[in-house]
């Protein structure tokens, strides 16, 4: 993978599948194989919600594998409603990888993961 293909851009993917995985809590997968190829634990996305009425909201990348990725997140206000109601087959575009990630494959020692409720979505992939 060259440096270029590391560098954030807009990706235009379709959504693979939505779960209501609590009331308020919604996981969003969508198909974005130059994403996952990409993406570190810890890196996240803007999310641009399908009207474009109003901004991009941050997500930290929940799970990347194969050509899927997900987006975990509480139903907290207008552009988080709205990109709760995506379905199969719907566009949404997101622009990422963003932040430096980080790698643990090298840690000599144990290391403590903590997070709480959705806060987990920016740990999966290190736990993994």
């Amino acid at each position: 993978m060259t440096t270029l293909d590391l560098l954030p851009r807009v990706h235009a993917t379709l959504v693979t599948d939505r779960r209501v995985l609590a009331p308020g809590v919604v996981l969003v997968g969508f198909d974005a194989p130059e994403l996952v190829a990409a993406t570190r634990p810890g890196q996240y996305v803007m999310a641009i919600p399908p009207t474009g009425e109003s901004a991009a909201t941050a997500f930290g990348i929940y799970e990347a594998e194969g050509k899927r990725a997900s987006l975990l997140f509480f139903i907290t206000g207008t552009r988080t409603r709205e990109l709760s109601e995506l379905r199969p087959g719907d566009r949404l575009d997101v622009i990422g990888p963003l932040g430096n990630g980080f790698d643990l494959s090298s840690a000599t020692s144990r290391v403590a993961i903590v997070a709480g409720g959705v806060g987990i979505a920016s740990v999966l992939l290190a736990a993994q």
